[in-house]
């Protein structure tokens, strides 16, 4: 009998952190340590952060991934993560909590990685682009008029819950299935 391999999916967590305001460039300078602690941790995959949008997003946001969901949970529970915590906590002027994906495929409406491998992360970058593109352009013509007299915050939260409902129910399920030859051609 040969013996099967099972492959465990990337396990991403998302944090967002509010900065105290003046403390954004030491702030800069912390997250560039944490990421370059953080590689060094097993099964560390990648990580991203997105600095603050001048009037629609006021976090900083951090996409990291890990081989497996284990990996990730040693890093969240290292000690080296804690003393990097505890070091940014005077610049922080709040946190989300953490929100782990274990992958992809709820949100892409992809077929279980059992039955077929993950598409490469370009032409899963693409799908997202040809789904986010229309959604935004839409959300700027008609959305932000309505809601143009709302503060920051309040209009940034209507802006994201209406988006990732749209692209998680409506969006990336035909999305996908449209694209599907391309993100699936069949091999052989």
């Amino acid at each position: 009998m040969i013996p099967v391999e099972t492959k465990v999916p990337a396990t991403t967590v998302v944090i967002s952190r509010r900065v105290r305001p003046s403390r954004e460039a030491e702030f800069r300078t912390w997250a560039q340590g944490i990421h370059d602690v953080m590689a060094t941790h097993a099964g560390f995959r990648s990580g991203q952060v997105v600095p603050p949008v001048e009037g629609t997003q006021p976090d900083w946001v951090f996409v990291n991934t890990f081989d497996s969901p284990g990996n990730l949970r040693l890093w969240l529970e290292s000690a080296d993560r804690r003393a990097w915590m505890a070091r940014a906590e005077p610049m922080l002027a709040s946190q989300s909590p953490a929100q782990v994906t274990g992958s992809l495929e709820q949100l892409f409406g992809l077929p279980p990685a059992s039955e077929a491998p993950l598409p490469p992360a370009w032409k899963m970058a693409m799908a997202v682009i040809t789904g986010l593109f229309p959604i935004t352009v839409l959300n700027y013509n008609f959305l932000t008029p309505v809601i143009k007299s709302l503060p920051l915050v309040p209009r940034a939260f209507v802006s994201t819950v209406i988006v990732a409902n749209l692209m998680t129910w409506v969006v990336m399920p035909g999305v996908t299935r449209l694209l599907k030859p391309w993100l699936y051609p069949k091999q052989g």
